[in-house]
């Protein structure tokens, strides 16, 4: 393997600066770059003394003093051109620098100014990065501009964008580094709010809202005291509340209701805080009395005269903040605050003391008002959400060390009939997206779970576990929002599982803490048809999380080495098990255990994750090990029983293996009897045996119950084909809410003496498929039909079926739902109906489905036909991409 690919080491490599006459000599490994010119200058209406050096860390660092009094209106490093560099990249937002990247054959160099905001200017092989701060100096004083980093990364050849992923994962690395020290991904951050946004609804000036069920420190203080405990039982660390500061009451009974909830939750521990807009303090919500804060002199001043949102560049803002909010945290004792609605406009202001058009002045004002916040504690939490904060990250972590940088809302188009899958989907893929266009460490991100959008077509039961997980996979943090609400609509006979859930995964990812907070993608960008895993290794340890949101199952082989991030050496063994949702060795690796350097393929069925543990092979406490499913182990005797519980009629590749020099010798399963009427047979097939081990496949008494329909033949054609996002318009169809029983049965194996142990290197047992064409995806201007198989083994009565939400519906899945003009479905020849599912926040989006109650008996195989009818221009795309900026319903839709 390349030692580019190893992913065990830091991806940021030490830089040597060698500073020369001409200019800088920078050395990485046995690559090296050179910058001839000025390595800082300055546009100063004073001469300026300057010394520039390079401190421990091996930032660039500059001290400067002026011969009179004077303004230093702006400064920039680097002031001349490069040599040796093979392509230059600039990584900027709309509103501000991020950093530069200088290439060559095998390294890549970055620069990058350690502030939120920098300009940056590029010309051919010249580039500079600095700001234009317009501060005062004064004579004989020194004057200290922001420093500047230089790191280096061995490049991958895998562009992730415009940016190499070695790139990406070295800058990441360079921020994380400088964040708060209790923020560096050594804990988990949970974390929730008061806020039910079903109740926010404001229109003409007035609240058009019923306040039940919202919870605030002037209206319910008793229920955000409940919630509070509900956080101490789950675990969860934060606590954000409302009303915010300046829509309090000014009989300070809000504030006396804060400081009770800020002692309760001290008691619990349980961080308690509450909220402002960054804009306009009050929010929109909450501002029972129209108030606005400041003097209207202090918003900004737009280049077409009109004046909205808060200018930090002004001192008199932060002043004021410094006097209410900051004071408020002081004095109620808070550790954190939510700071909304960041939306920073350049002003154009010269009274405000800042260069007019410019932003710096802005950012400078925020991470001061952020960094007196975050010194009131150790612990304190500034917590960002909405507006354009994406628009400085990355470096604003270093002061806002925390960010859920949007509510939920509708991204990528992906079939679905749940908004809590769907928008989870969302929330992943914007957490990798601005990670790779941003560089935000994965552990600085908050996965919001939010329990607000109640109306999906499949219960949100059927995909809660997924959905809390999916985020998990990518960041240690999570938010649960509306929590209280979303337990208490959970069925009371579910209440207890769901909490448990909770806190167990929680309490995992604390324990787990070492490894999560280092998190590499292995697998594809998220997005409907891909195939995504998420590593999380810590030295020779750790865990790989499979997320699959597609339809039908996905198959995904990694290599067990340092391209994970795991440090072995050659010959060493190991042993994978799935914690998630099987509690188990696995039977996809080789026994007892996969040596370093093997590949795994693993199999992740459809809408689902699976969490698997890495860690050093031991031998089996009892010299026996199941693998491939969860048994109660028993001995009796020369014989191990293993007492199982799965769902019936699954066939489960399984395997055994004695550490004690034993050999398997027969093996035999018997389904436990209860009355003869309710009694099926098991049974074991495909045994393989070698050495000390033996595969097989277990049986499961009844019928299998096939969820995924993948399988399809195309109209006028008798070839099958498996259908999925890749190769196909249509992708096939998924059967939910579809019965399912847990059967129990024993497994018995009798042992022998095998007086040497044969290792054993077979190739693992996957149950054969039959061989599927791939299909190219229709074009357009087209009809197409498709033909499945539907297998029903049980269905209940239309009288005795289950309520919207948990009835048995096909999901239709299309790559883009835009391309359908019509959908028709037939079973057996007989046409049903096809209703469209409406995303609730996105109504421009829809999946298609069909309710099978009433519609198909048990013990039924049918036919389904589907017929479409796709779109005949590209019309019908423009018409509904300009509805989803609109958040409009297409007309006729």
């Amino acid at each position: 393997m390349s030692e580019r690919d190893n992913k065990s080491r830091p991806f940021l490599l030490p830089v040597e600066s060698i500073f020369c006459s001409d200019g800088l000599l920078l050395k990485c490994g046995e690559e090296q770059v050179k910058f001839c010119g000025k390595v800082f200058s300055a546009v100063c209406d004073t001469a300026l003394h300057q010394k520039v050096m390079r401190d421990e860390e091996g930032r660039i660092v500059v001290t400067c003093r002026g011969e009179m009094d004077g303004v230093i209106e702006e400064y920039c490093y680097f002031d001349g051109s490069w040599e040796g560099v093979s392509e230059i990249t600039v990584a900027k937002t709309r509103l501000t620098g991020i950093g530069v990247f200088l290439r060559t054959k095998t390294v890549s160099f970055f620069l990058s100014l350690d502030f939120p905001y920098s300009k940056i200017t590029e010309e051919d092989n010249r580039v500079t990065i600095g700001c234009d701060p317009k501060d005062k100096i004064r004579k004989g004083e020194n004057y200290y501009p922001h420093t500047l980093t230089i790191g280096a990364a061995a490049l991958r050849g895998e562009m992730v964008g415009q940016f190499d992923y070695a790139e990406i994962e070295a800058f990441s690395e360079y921020v994380l580094n400088r964040m708060p020290k209790h923020f560096r991904g050594e804990r988990p951050i949970f974390s929730s709010t008061c806020i039910t946004n079903r109740m926010t609804d404001v229109r003409e000036g007035r609240i058009f809202y019923s306040m039940y069920d919202n919870p605030t420190l002037t209206l319910d203080p008793e229920t955000l005291k409940e919630e509070v405990r509900l956080c101490a039982e789950l675990g969860i660390e934060y606590y954000q509340v409302f009303e915010d500061y300046f829509d309090w009451e000014e009989d300070g009974s809000s504030e006396r209701n804060l400081r009770e909830l800020v002692q309760l939750g001290k008691e619990l521990g349980v961080r308690v805080g509450d909220y402002m807009t960054a804009i306009e303090g009050c929010c929109w919500h909450y501002n029972y009395y129209d108030r606005k804060i400041g003097e209207p002199s202090m918003y900004a001043l737009e280049e077409g005269g009109e004046r909205r949102f808060l200018c930090y560049g002004d001192e008199r803002v932060v002043e004021m903040l410094r006097n209410t909010i900051l004071e408020s945290v002081k004095r109620n004792e808070e550790e954190m605050i939510c700071l909304d609605g960041n939306a920073a406009v350049v002003c154009y202001d010269e009274a405000h003391g800042h260069n007019p058009g410019s932003l710096y002045a802005h950012i400078r004002g925020l991470v001061t008002f952020m960094s007196e916040l975050n010194a009131v504690s150790p612990y304190f939490m500034t917590w960002s959400n909405a507006g354009n904060w994406v628009e400085f990250m990355p470096k604003l972590l270093w002061y806002n060390q925390n960010v859920y940088l949007t509510d939920p809302h509708p991204r990528e188009y992906s079939s679905a009939l749940n908004n809590l899958k769907y928008y989870g989907d969302c929330r992943r893929e914007q957490m990798v997206t601005v990670h790779n266009k941003y560089f935000v460490p994965y552990s600085a991100f908050t996965n919001c779970e939010y329990y607000a959008f109640r109306h999906s077509r499949v219960s949100d039961y059927e995909f809660f576990e997924y959905s809390f997980l999916q985020g998990l996979a990518v960041t240690p943090n999570i938010c649960l929002g509306e929590l209280r609400t979303f337990l208490e609509r959970t069925p009371s006979g579910k209440l207890a599982y769901v909490k448990n859930f909770m806190k167990k995964w929680m309490s995992f990812i604390r324990e787990n803490i070492d490894c999560w907070k280092h998190v590499l993608r292995l697998g594809d960008l998220p997005g409907a048809g891909a195939n995504e895993a998420y590593a999380h290794i810590n030295g020779n340890r750790g865990f790989i999380c499979f997320v699959n949101q597609n339809q039908c199952a996905q198959q995904f082989t990694f290599r067990l080495d340092n391209s994970i991030g795991l440090c072995g050496v050659e010959g060493g063994r190991w042993l994978l098990s799935e914690i998630y949702p099987g509690e188990y060795p696995i039977a996809e690796q080789s026994l007892p255990g996969p040596l370093y350097g093997e590949e795994i393929t693993l199999t992740i069925p459809a809408y689902s994750v699976r969490f698997i543990k890495i860690e050093p092979w031991f031998a089996a406490p009892s010299g026996i090990r199941l693998y491939g499913i969860n048994g109660k182990e028993v001995r009796k005797g020369n014989n191990v029983l293993f007492d199982i519980t799965a769902e019936c009629g699954k066939i489960i590749p399984a395997a055994l293996w004695c550490d004690n020099g034993n050999a398997i010798g027969s093996l035999s399963v018997e389904t436990v009897k209860t009355v003869p009427k309710y009694w099926f047979p098991s049974s074991i097939s495909e045994e393989k045996r070698s050495g000390n081990g033996a595969r097989f496949a277990i049986h499961m008494p009844r019928d299998r119950f096939e969820r995924e329909l993948s399988v399809w033949k195309k109209d006028g054609d008798e070839t099958a084909y498996r259908l999925n996002q890749s190769n196909s318009d249509f992708c096939g169809g998924y059967l939910h809410n579809l019965y399912r029983e847990d059967q129990h049965i024993v497994l018995t194996a009798s042992l022998s003496e095998q007086p040497e142990e044969i290792e054993n290197k077979e190739t693992v047992h996957q149950p054969e498929q039959e061989k599927l064409h791939n299909l190219p995806a229709p074009p357009v201007r087209q009809a197409a039909a498709y033909e499945c198989e539907l297998k029903i083994p049980f269905i209940e009565w239309p009288a005795m079926s289950n309520g919207y939400g948990e009835d048995e519906v096909i999901e239709l899945v299309f790559r883009d739902d835009r391309r359908v003009q019509s959908v028709k479905a037939y079973l057996d020849g007989r046409e049903v109906p096809v209703y469209a599912y409406r995303y609730p926040p996105a109504p421009e989006m829809k999946t298609y489905y069909v309710e099978l109650v009433g519609e198909v008996k048990s013990g039924s195989v049918s036919r389904l036909r589907v017929e479409i009818l796709w779109t005949e221009t590209e019309e019908r795309i423009k018409k509904y991409d300009a509805a989803a900026k609109e958040g409009a319903q297409v007309v006729g839709e």
